[in-house]
């Protein structure tokens, strides 16, 4: 009886958790946001970029509900938004 119980909740606990496609994503964004790597961030203006940044060995994440991303260069916050291309090195 209490292993049945236990592999009923299972069940539906992993339907719930399995059944919706934004919160498989919001789990992969969560993952790949704090995985370390290297990064070369472009802000553009138009056809020109106005600033590059060698991201080394660690994240870039985006900013929730914003079209911002965000990153450390030199042990310093960095937050850019607009126009942006991210390059994995």
């Amino acid at each position: 009886m209490k292993k049945t119980l236990i592999l009923s909740v299972m069940g539906i606990s992993s339907l719930f958790l399995t059944g919706c496609g934004a919160f498989k994503n919001n789990m992969g964004k969560l993952a790949e946001g704090f995985s370390t790597g290297n990064y070369v961030v472009t802000v553009w203006s138009g056809d020109k970029a106005v600033k590059t940044y060698q991201v080394v060995n660690s994240f870039v994440n985006t900013e929730k509900e914003t079209d911002g991303w965000f990153f450390f260069v030199n042990g310093k916050l960095v937050r850019v938004s607009g126009t942006v291309t991210i390059e994995q090195q």
